[in-house]
């Protein structure tokens, strides 16, 4: 579900990266597996890119404000772009095939592709906005960590404080001096 990497790359870069990831990306793809259509693949997953990336940006303009109205927007970007790339390979099957009968034959299949697309898409952005929360947050896995007090491993094993707003205390200058210094 090459796809969703198109989603994913035009919600977190835009338009014009998501095209050319896109466009470039498939057409490799298609040089390797099914040569034919790698031109046609080209345009239309390039396409696709651009129009998803340039919706989420037009439409998550309007609804930042309302997390659920932006996804909902986010959503609706991926389902017509999808809807252009199966019309694109509709299109191309027609040319290919010579009728709209044998172009109808891929249609299901390229249905199934852009849903799968769009729901993988959909939840790795979730993901990433969990991560993103969490790390905003500063969540540790933790229900509550009490700054200064708690103690959080880290990943190395140690064991260290929780970050504080107070500098740490600085052990008493005299006190690795042994009684002979003295």
């Amino acid at each position: 579900c090459g796809d969703a990497v198109i989603f994913i790359t035009a919600a977190l870069f835009g338009p014009l990266p998501a095209m050319i990831a896109g466009g470039f990306g498939s057409f490799f793809a298609d040089m390797a597996v099914f040569p034919s259509t790698m031109f046609f693949t080209l345009v239309i997953k390039g396409l696709e890119g651009l129009i998803c990336g340039t919706l989420m940006w037009l439409l998550g303009k309007l609804t930042k404000k309302n997390k659920l109205l932006n996804a909902a927007a986010g959503l609706a970007s991926m389902v017509v772009a999808g809807a252009f790339m199966m019309t694109g390979y509709f299109i191309c099957n027609r040319f290919i095939y010579g009728t709209p009968q044998s172009a109808l034959v891929a249609l299901p299949a390229d249905a199934v592709q852009a849903a799968m697309s769009v729901a993988i898409a959909f939840a790795a952005l979730y993901i990433l906005r969990l991560i993103a929360i969490k790390d905003h947050f500063n969540l540790t896995g933790r229900l509550f960590v009490r700054r200064g007090k708690d103690k959080i491993p880290s990943e190395d094993g140690a064991v260290s404080a929780a970050a504080s707003a107070e500098p740490a205390a600085q052990p008493d200058e005299g006190a690795n001096e042994s009684i002979a210094d003295k």
